[in-house]
């Protein structure tokens, strides 16, 4: 509202778009799945596509620049919600892993990559519910 304070309708709509931003970013992984990239030789492409669908969550969501920044600045520019229970340190090994066949040209296997996919879907999964639970939490307050 005009005061500062967040408004029932306001509150409705955030989570709104949440709900929609998540829909989109596991849509994009269903898209990436149907790919099939790692089984044709492309695991760099899938490990890329995944992560840049994780990226575009956070900018999305929470207004991080995640597609301009290396991985240890996103990690550090991750909001507290998104840093609590775990999460931050989930985030690390993926994005570590997708650091790793970008730029160490590490080539997981097919069966591997696919677990990489669905360990990002979880992550995204819990990200978006903790950051439900952070704007309950400032509703509240």
């Amino acid at each position: 509202g005009e005061t500062g304070e967040v408004t029932r309708p306001e509150q409705d709509a955030r989570l709104g778009r949440g709900r929609a931003r998540l829909g989109l970013a596991l849509e994009q992984l269903v898209q990436i799945e149907r790919e099939r990239w790692p089984a044709r030789g492309e695991v760099a492409r899938h490990y890329e596509a995944v992560v840049d669908t994780l990226r575009g969550y956070l900018e999305a969501a929470e207004d991080l620049p995640a597609r301009e920044r290396t991985t240890e600045e996103v990690l550090w520019s991750l909001p507290p919600h998104l840093s609590q229970d775990g999460l931050r340190d989930r985030a690390d090994t993926l994005l570590g892993q997708a650091d790793l066949v970008k730029f160490a040209r590490f080539r997981p296997t097919p069966a591997t990559a696919a677990q990489f996919l669905v360990q990002c879907r979880s992550l995204l999964g819990e990200w978006h519910a903790a950051r439900l639970t952070g704007e309950v939490a400032d509703a509240l307050r």
